[in-house]
């Protein structure tokens, strides 16, 4: 028997609705003429086309291939709600705020849709047949969820709900299933990751007390810690051995954010326990930062990082 997923999703219908574009060809050139300088108006526009295309019930590889679509676009308009590019749109403030709260909504719709073909698939059985489907889906699923949590992030907003359970749900399913290493399909020519490295990399922006940094320093940081997240590993098991730093607590079963070990004592309970080791990472980093002269050293995002990173121990916490 398999066990059950929790991905919440939108309730489907099998009504026809005549006003969503279904032809990947005219979707496409309608997301094309949007207007460039207007975010706002385009995020809306979307959202509105979006949104009713995840409550309409439709054929797996039909949905996929309009996702492909959206994505591209949304990706595009993601990018420009990053709060220094945010700034430079000739937009009111009322229309910034509508672009920042939309844009999280943007992200978790098309999140929604690749939950939609991920629960089809796995309640099917599906995702056995075809585990490159089942493993891209769940991989875009992941990059949206990260996106969104990213974007709260960029503006110091309270996390998306149960963005955490879903999370390590994914990756715990992708894990299961072999397929948490595969390449993202290139439908740009944007550098891709897979499902693990977007993971890890997420779960160490989320250790960084992100919600003190400087605005417009999110993005960076992510972008610093995609760049190392592969030298990181996610081991089975709620201990470890030797010193605690540069390791880190996750329960794969739970809505929690990731833990520092060093504010923890070995062993600690959980339902699905496990340890990212990111010590790797972290030295990779500090080799980066030792190739900078030592004037620059403290406003490389690096610095910042590895100070989050390994934060320091309280003699009451040594014990």
């Amino acid at each position: 028997m398999q066990t059950p997923i929790t991905l919440t999703t939108p309730e489907q219908h099998d009504f026809e609705d005549p006003t969503l574009e279904l032809d990947e060809r005219r979707l496409q050139r309608w997301l094309g003429e949007l207007p460039v300088l207007n975010g706002a108006e385009s995020v809306r526009q979307v959202l509105a086309a979006l949104e009713p295309l995840n409550e309409q019930r439709l054929d797996i590889d039909k949905r996929l291939r309009l996702l492909a679509v959206y994505r591209v676009t949304v990706r595009r308009l993601y990018e420009a709600a990053e709060p220094l590019r945010l700034r430079q749109l000739p937009l009111s403030q009322q229309q910034r705020q509508a672009m920042v709260d939309d844009v999280e909504r943007l992200c978790l719709a098309v999140a929604n849709g690749f939950k939609i073909v991920i629960k089809e698939l796995y309640v099917a059985g599906a995702q056995h047949q075809n585990k490159e489907r089942f493993g891209q889906a769940l991989r875009f699923a992941v990059e949206q969820l990260a996106a969104a949590l990213l974007h709260s992030y960029r503006y110091y907003r309270p996390e998306p709900p149960l963005v955490f359970l879903e999370l390590n749900q994914l990756y715990r399913l992708a894990r299961h299933h072999g397929v948490h290493d595969l390449e993202a399909d290139g439908d740009d020519d944007a550098p891709q990751m897979n499902l693990v490295g977007i993971y890890q990399a997420i779960n160490l922006m989320a250790l960084t007390d992100p919600f003190s940094i400087e605005e417009g320093q999110a993005d960076q940081y992510f972008h610093v810690l995609s760049q190392h997240a592969a030298g990181a590993r996610i081991l089975p098991g709620n201990n470890w051995q030797g010193v605690p730093e540069g390791l880190y607590f996750i329960d794969l079963l739970s809505d929690s954010r990731p833990r520092h070990c060093v504010h923890l004592k070995s062993p600690v309970a959980g339902e699905d326990p496990h340890i990212l080791d990111a010590r790797i990472s972290l030295h990779e980093m500090h080799n980066v930062l030792a190739a900078v002269p030592a004037d620059r050293q403290r406003r490389r995002p690096e610095a910042s990082i590895l100070r989050a990173l390994l934060p320091e121990v309280t003699p009451r916490e040594k014990r």
